[in-house]
């Protein structure tokens, strides 16, 4: 070890746990060091029958300060003065909402036990359940539709409507099949993400085929 080495941490946030490892110029490991996410170990903000994967953002938090902590103390004292960057790695597409401040709506007291305030996993496949939600929704508003476009219809023959009650509808009509179309679209294609992810889309096109 030489006062010109210099050395880089890095920090790699997973799925079930966050790493630190601390590598020289050469890329040699100097120090390791990992924790596994608390609440997610507990299950918390997790509902697997719901396809909801969650994670708190204190497990991050904590994750980065014990990790750290962990590789700085197996190392002397002319490694830590010659640290010279931190890199860090994320699992890709993990949301969150924030307040004004950019602070996570899940460090708030008043959200802090609120799955929907928690980071929403490349697993989490919620929007599944909304998409069905939202199918019945549209297959009722063009029911409602279809009957309007009747009534505008009887009124229109009986001269007591106009024929611009009558598009009125037919427009009104047509926009509910398509607006059901564009809900069948979207759980189709959360459908299929959910499948392709757990490994079962061969399974789905053998029972439809």
């Amino acid at each position: 070890m030489t006062s010109r080495q210099k050395y880089v941490i890095g920090i790699d946030y997973g799925t079930d746990s966050v790493r630190s490892v601390l590598l020289d110029n050469s890329g040699e490991q100097m120090a390791e060091s990992v924790h596994r996410y608390a609440r997610w170990s507990e299950g918390k903000y997790c509902d697997p029958t719901a396809n909801r994967f969650r994670h708190h953002p204190l497990d991050y938090l904590e994750g980065l300060e014990q990790t750290l902590a962990g590789v700085l103390d197996q190392v002397p004292a002319e490694v830590l003065q010659n640290v010279r960057g931190i890199a860090v790695d994320t699992t890709g597409s993990t949301p969150v909402a924030v307040d004004k401040t950019g602070t996570p709506l899940g460090l708030l007291e008043e959200y802090a036990k609120n799955p929907n305030a928690m980071f929403i996993l490349w697993k989490d496949h919620t929007a599944v359940q909304e998409a069905e939600e939202m199918i019945e929704l549209e297959r009722l508003s063009l029911e409602n539709a279809e009957e309007n476009l009747e009534l505008a219809n009887k009124s229109y023959r009986a001269g007591v409507g106009t024929n611009i009650d009558v598009i009125n509808a037919q427009t009104r009509y047509r926009q509910a099949q398509i607006s059901l179309l564009q809900a069948k679209y979207k759980y189709e294609i959360d459908l299929f993400r959910v499948l392709y992810k757990t490994g079962q889309i061969s399974e789905y096109f053998e029972e439809v085929i």
